[in-house]
């Protein structure tokens, strides 16, 4: 499998938010060929969005950033995104145009008006997401060793049925 190859620019530049309607988000349109990749934002109707992958990852600190382009202009995000971006799109299994969402992308995190909105929608993005994809990052000290242990973990969890109930506990914001 050939390496993706990111774009870095030295400089960027605050990219700007078109505002959302009432009843819409934001996804990106990742375009990829074997070699890179161009990422377009755009709004859609939450009731009615095209089919999407939403993507679950931690931040990382806000310091160590790079500049990639974005609707044509140059839009900075941290490492770790860039990293996750890297991966997510090197293991696709063939070049094309794909749509996922992210919370610190899709969501204009500098405007408290707009994440005041959206965030009580996250639920319904990620449920009504074609995949969710949990990035936990690159791999450190014993990090295989989780890896090893999910499947055992996702059939206990599948042996549970329906598990959406459990965010409801009263422990759930200690797991979360």
């Amino acid at each position: 499998m050939v390496p993706l190859r990111m774009k870095f620019f030295p400089v960027a530049h605050k990219f700007s938010y078109a505002p959302l309607e009432p009843g819409q988000f934001r996804l990106l349109t990742i375009s990829t060929t074997r070699k890179s990749f161009e990422v377009e934002q755009g709004r859609f109707p939450l009731d009615d969005a095209p089919a999407y992958d939403a993507i679950y990852y931690t931040w990382g600190p806000k310091e160590a950033a790079v500049a990639v382009r974005r609707n044509g202009r140059r839009w900075t995000i941290s490492l770790r995104l860039a990293s996750m971006l890297h991966h997510l799109l090197l293991y696709r299994p063939r070049p094309g145009t794909h749509k996922i969402w992210i919370d610190a992308v899709c969501i204009n995190q500098e405007d408290d008006a707009e994440k005041g909105r959206q965030i009580p929608c996250i639920r319904t993005i990620y449920s009504e997401a074609q995949r969710v994809i949990i990035w936990l990052g690159e791999h450190e000290n014993d990090s295989e060793l989780a890896l090893r242990s999910m499947p055992n973990l996702i059939g206990k969890l599948n042996g549970l049925g329906d598990i959406r109930h459990l965010t409801d506990l009263p422990a759930w914001p200690l797991l979360a």
